[in-house]
């Protein structure tokens, strides 16, 4: 339990950095840590693409275990993208 909460506070400080970066806090921060939460993921880099107004895409590096999420946000609500998204144009 407090492994969690650790995490919970590590994935914040990490996106506050990010939206840092960023022009202005795109999704709701909660709702992209719920999202890499239920994956178990332990984000090393979040890269945003807004593809529109209320529509970004958030490329999520995990640590642990190494891999790459793709989080889809429209206005505060986020879910996991399933596959990529070339290949969709397959």
């Amino acid at each position: 339990m407090a492994k969690s909460f650790l995490m919970s506070i590590a994935i914040g400080a990490l996106l506050a950095a990010a939206s840092s970066m960023a022009s202005r806090a795109h999704a709701n921060d909660r709702e992209l840590l719920l999202v890499l939460d239920r994956n178990a993921c332990v984000p090393e880099r979040i890269v945003p693409t807004q593809l529109s107004a209320a529509l970004i895409v958030y490329a999520v590096t995990c640590k642990r275990p190494a891999r790459v999420l793709h989080v889809i946000c429209i206005g505060s609500e986020c879910r996991l993208q399933t596959s990529p998204r070339e290949n969709d144009e397959q």
